[in-house]
């Protein structure tokens, strides 16, 4: 074998190893993509349709601790609102105007005397959330007006909170 034929053989297993490895990471790379993606389910902050609504503790303006969430005799609207939040207050100010059965506001801080408190008519339970585990992965944005069906699962995330009080009062809830 020559010197030259020597380099070229050489040449070649080295670019085949390069490409290998090359190949190798792309497919490492794409199963780390896909195993983070299904860690982060719902790390957007926000909750989807078809999302479990987690069972959490929460404080109702009697300071009582009470359990909310999770499976239902009814369809329910819950609010998502942060004390402070401009576009909360006017989700506020439209159930002021229309309150409606089987809506819940829920505040993600304590209860002082805040805005929400004020301004959810008396007959809307508003909550203070008292364990913020389950809501993590989902409540960071705010305002989030979600229909919950009986199940426990969000049937729909509505832009307005008279879109979701329509559909909860003319819709069955969907199987999810």
């Amino acid at each position: 074998m020559t010197e030259r034929t020597f380099r070229i053989l050489a040449y070649i297993i080295v670019l085949a190893v390069v490409i290998s490895l090359a190949i190798s990471n792309v497919m490492l790379r794409r199963r780390l993509d896909v195993a983070l993606r299904a860690r982060t389910v719902g790390s957007d902050g926000m909750f989807h349709v078809g999302d479990d609504m987690p069972s959490f503790n929460a404080r109702d303006r009697a300071d009582h601790v009470v359990r909310i969430g999770g499976v239902s005799d009814h369809q329910r609207v819950f609010i998502f609102v942060l004390s402070g939040c401009d576009s909360c207050e006017k989700v506020l100010s439209s159930v002021s105007a229309n309150p409606g059965a089987n809506t819940a506001i829920v505040s993600i801080l304590p209860p002082q005397p805040s805005a929400e408190a004020k301004k959810a008519p008396p007959s809307v339970p508003i909550y203070f959330v008292e364990d913020f585990g389950p809501l993590r992965a989902h409540a960071r944005h705010f305002p989030q007006i979600l229909r919950v069906t009986e199940a426990g699962k969000v049937a729909e995330v509505c832009a307005s909170y008279k879109t979701c009080l329509d559909h909860s009062m003319t819709s069955a809830s969907p199987a999810l």
